[in-house]
């Protein structure tokens, strides 16, 4: 049986990821690749399932010809750091990271998403709308028609996009945000929680508000 890996696996987001990547793969058993500088804690019991650690470092580490993997980590740039660093050290590609859904999520058929999407309980997915490589979605989100979301972005809980939403790559979009039509939210930046986003926003910056503006870049 392969093995469901889930890399930089952080105490905060242990239980709702054991929940969905055990329930979506039928395992008893997940598996956890630390390689970040948060504590692994494994305070929640689930008696159907265990949970190992199989390594502490990258560099420790050795993949199994068919190990799929999913990321345990919320800040964009992190994902894609442990991710440049599997690929270089153990040729693992983006081929190697299923498509994870909560069995309560409502996803179009006319939806699609890329390797290494994972979707947390209650989420709409809209129909022609386009999730990028390790994008995060997080419970209770609702996403327009049309809408593009770039790779390893995370969006928060209660997030509601309107319809031909762009945002960039590397942006994290926080709790609650209502984001207008035909918006475009540039890469690698913060929108703070609780924003109205009524026109676009730049690369590179800190943003929030109602209406959400730009206050500083993002450093």
């Amino acid at each position: 049986m392969s093995r469901i890996i889930g890399i930089g696996f952080v105490d905060s987001i242990a239980s709702i990821f054991t929940e969905i990547v055990a329930g979506q793969f039928k395992r008893k058993e997940v598996f956890y690749l630390k390689n970040i500088d948060d504590e692994i804690k494994n305070k929640y019991e689930f008696p159907d399932i265990k949970t190992t650690i199989i390594s502490t470092s990258i560099e420790q580490f050795e993949k199994q010809i068919d190990d799929q993997f999913f990321f345990c980590v919320v800040k964009p740039d992190v994902k894609q750091k442990l991710f440049l660093e599997l690929n270089s050290r153990h040729n693992i590609g983006t081929h190697d990271f299923p498509v994870i859904k909560h069995h309560t999520v409502f996803a179009s058929a006319a939806a699609s998403f890329m390797p290494g999407v994972l979707i947390e309980y209650g989420c709409i997915i809209s129909p022609h709308t386009t999730l990028g490589f390790g994008v995060h979605i997080k419970r209770g989100v609702n996403l327009g028609h049309h809408n593009s979301i770039g790779n390893y972005t995370t969006m928060n809980p209660g997030v509601v996009t309107s319809g031909n939403v762009i945002i960039g790559e590397g942006t994290t979009i926080g709790t609650g945000t209502v984001i207008k039509d035909s918006i475009t939210i540039g890469k690698n930046c913060l929108i703070g929680a609780g924003s109205v986003v009524v026109s676009s926003i730049p690369d590179g910056v800190i943003a929030y508000g109602n209406p959400c503006r730009v206050k500083r870049e993002n450093e």
